[in-house]
Order: C-alpha cells, then structure tokens, then sequence
C-alpha cells in the first residue's frame, strides 16, 4: 500500500514539475506595464516587487544597460518588447522547478519602472526583490 502512495506521490510530483516547466508563457499576457508608484523607490507587493528609478543619465542609456545585465541571466529569456519601444518583458525561471518569473521594465516620463512577479503561488519569498536590486546595482542604478 505505502508503495503505491509513494508511486503515485512521485508522479504528481512530476506532473507538476512538468507542467511548470512547460505551460505557455504568452508575451500579451505577462507583457504588462503598469504601476501604482510615481515616486522613486523600492515597492514590495504580493508575489512581486517594483523598483522606480529616475536616473541622471539618459533613460534609454540606463535601460540599455539594465537590459543587457538581464539578458546574461542564467534561465532569462526574453518574452516581448524592446528598447526602441520603451518597454521590455523578461522570464526567469528557478534552477530546479523551473518556476517562471515576468520581469518587466519600462519608461514613464522621466522614470524606469522595474517590476518582478510570480507566475504561479503566493508568495515569491523576496527572490523577486533580491534578483532585481543585483541587477539595479550591477547596472548601477
């Protein structure tokens, strides 16, 4: 009886795993760019975090760079947008599970909107936040 539990326990297990790794990941859905925040600073919310930057320099410059920080990110893929757009969409998935993360970035006026979320659960446990100050400061911003 215990094996088969652990049998059909292990397959579920695999079942998810899979379908984790392998659901669509559509550009029109996680390609978002909205923001509650118009101050510059670090903003945490369920499952994400956002972080609003009004650099010194160029925007476009800024985000050149922070763009080309995440794309040398182990697991990053891009998902939609660009630079000539002003918005530009990213997924990073865990090492193991292969969870997916949508990280968007984009301009609004004279500000660089950052914003990291989960895909799937509730919380992220601040990998979010953690992933994304690195980069802001790799990018030094």
């Amino acid at each position: 009886m215990m094996t088969w539990f652990l049998a059909g326990l292990l397959t579920a297990v695999l079942i998810v795993r899979f379908y984790v790794r392998h659901a669509p990941h559509e550009a029109a859905d996680f390609h978002v760019m909205n923001s509650s925040y118009s101050e510059a600073g670090d903003y945490r919310s369920d499952g994400g975090f956002e972080a609003v930057r009004q650099p010194d320099e160029p925007l476009r410059e800024a985000m050149a760079r922070l763009v080309r920080i995440i794309e040398e990110n182990a697991r990053t893929t891009h998902l939609g947008g660009s630079l000539d757009e002003g918005h530009i969409s990213f997924v990073t998935r865990t090492h193991f599970w292969g969870f997916p993360d949508t990280t968007n970035i984009w301009v609004s006026g004279d500000q660089l909107h950052i914003q990291g979320h989960l895909r799937f659960g509730k919380s992220d446990l601040g990998v979010n936040q953690r992933r994304i100050l690195n980069w802001l400061a790799l990018a030094r911003l």
